[in-house]
């Protein structure tokens, strides 16, 4: 189990962006959801760009802020994704089983893994990145491993995910247990049954 550093608004951070903003301070725990290439309109992902840019213009202090609106941005993307729509090829127990295994695989190695659920057509996670493990790098390992073997496992081809994930920095202790929540309650949000998703903790945050 690894220690909780909170998100220091005076020290550096790295960003980049493609089409979605990304920030990163090492130490620092991250909410992640990724999702299928089809789960969410294109117009949806123009919505929350927009929404993102023009908080942040209006607001030149959002940087040394807790972003309680950028959280509930997040948590609009989700309620789309919450409504199933796409292929779900995660609502599979024995694909839901593969991606919890997937995420699993490397912790405790190069990041610690808190709370985690596969949904039909997205995950969310809560990791810390180890030294040397840089985030996009994980992410990139996720997903490539389990486009190819969610693949093989159904007989499909194509895209599996979208190519950008959203992520955000956990700012504080109070943040981290918001999010905790947040996942284990949003299988019973979306009306899922046992066996449409997966429910799981790896080695923790504490």
């Amino acid at each position: 189990m690894r220690k909780f550093q909170a998100f220091d608004p005076l020290a550096p951070v790295r960003k980049w962006r493609r089409h979605l903003p990304h920030w990163e301070q090492p130490g620092c725990t991250y909410f992640i959801t990724f999702h299928t290439a089809d789960a969410l309109p294109e117009r949806m992902l123009r919505v929350f760009r927009q929404a993102r840019r023009t908080w942040l213009r209006d607001r030149p202090n959002a940087k040394v802020q807790v972003p309680k609106t950028e959280r509930d941005l997040i948590r609009r993307v989700d309620k789309w994704l919450d409504r199933g729509r796409g292929e779900c090829p995660l609502a599979h127990p024995e694909v839901n089983q593969l991606v919890a295994s997937a995420l699993l695989h490397f912790d405790g190695s190069r990041y610690a893994l808190d709370q985690f659920a596969v949904m039909p057509n997205h995950s969310h996670s809560l990791v810390l990145p180890f030294p040397g493990f840089p985030l996009e790098t994980t992410l990139h390992s996720w997903k490539s491993y389990l486009s190819l073997e969610v693949n093989k496992l159904l007989g499909r081809r194509g895209a599996l995910w979208m190519e950008e994930s959203f992520d955000r920095i956990v700012r504080d202790w109070a943040d981290l247990e918001v999010y905790r929540m947040y996942i284990r309650g949003n299988p019973i949000r979306a009306g899922l049954h046992p066996g449409q998703y997966y429910l799981g903790r790896g080695s923790g945050i504490e």
